[in-house]
């Protein structure tokens, strides 16, 4: 086999595939579906034959330097897993690259194990009783889903959605070269501009989708030796001090009490 370095990446993806040539083994069924993100995204549900009720499953994702990789060449391992663990197992196909490009993969990976998780029931799986493997360039791909699973803990809500989130990025910032800038994505920030911060308060709530990043951010300033209070309104979501309906709580009042002894404090 000639090294993969001297090949086209249509030349990679065949030869992979002719690398695994194999006999399809017996003892799984196969379904193929079609899951509703990424305009649809390829999906096959392995499930052990002559077993019953739900089921804990392997969410697998493929390696193939993210350019090559499919069921045919996966099916070897995918269908070993099953016949080993007696579990199913969702293999996604995710879009390749060069004609997909970060951050696409791993975004498509997300929602297909946020469709999975949500239409468990229907595909004879055990809630919460998974486990996400892969090989080779899939461990990155692993590791994003975890930190995004993490940073989305409140993706559906309450209130501020991540879809919501989604569609204020686009209006604002089009194109995605932008959403680089540090100016824009202040994860990004660099030390330089660390130092020249002024003395910040940020109050997160706990149920909030910005909480983690507003967190990581107090964080960071902190570290870079700013003068930066980071504070979390327990039970509170997104704006909770601002929405009239929710702003009459006790610790709303209390965020408010707090903001304005900074501003006293800073201000005379």
């Amino acid at each position: 086999m000639p090294g993969m370095e001297t090949l086209s990446i249509p030349e990679l993806r065949d030869s992979l595939v002719q690398l695994n040539t194999h006999e399809q083994l017996s003892g799984v069924k196969r379904t193929k579906i079609q899951v509703p993100v990424a305009n649809g995204t390829e999906t096959w549900i392995y499930t052990p034959i002559r077993t019953q009720g739900p089921l804990p499953y392997i969410f697998y994702v493929h390696g193939g330097g993210f350019v090559g990789g499919n069921i045919s060449v996966y099916d070897p391992i995918t269908t070993d897993l099953v016949l080993r663990t007696r579990y199913s197992l969702i293999f996604p196909q995710y879009k390749l690259a060069p004609e997909a490009q970060w951050p696409a993969q791993q975004e498509q990976y997300f929602n297909v194990l946020e469709w999975t998780v949500r239409n468990r029931a229907s595909q004879n799986l055990i809630p919460n009783k998974f486990a996400i493997m892969g090989d080779s360039a899939a461990g990155v791909l692993i590791l994003n889903m975890n930190i995004i699973a993490h940073r989305h803990e409140f993706w559906g809500g309450p209130y501020l959605t991540g879809e919501t989130m989604r569609r204020f990025a686009d209006a604002y910032l089009p194109a995605s070269v932008d959403r680089a800038s540090e100016l824009v994505s202040l994860s990004k920030m660099s030390e330089n501009t660390a130092q020249a911060i002024a003395p910040t308060l940020i109050i997160t709530s706990s149920a909030d989708i910005l909480r983690d990043e507003a967190e990581e951010l107090g964080e960071k300033l902190q570290k870079a030796g700013r003068d930066v209070a980071v504070l979390r309104a327990h039970g509170q979501i997104h704006d909770s001090a601002v929405i009239e309906v929710t702003r009459s709580g006790p610790t709303p009042k209390m965020v408010m009490t707090l903001i304005t002894a900074s501003l006293k404090q800073r201000l005379g």
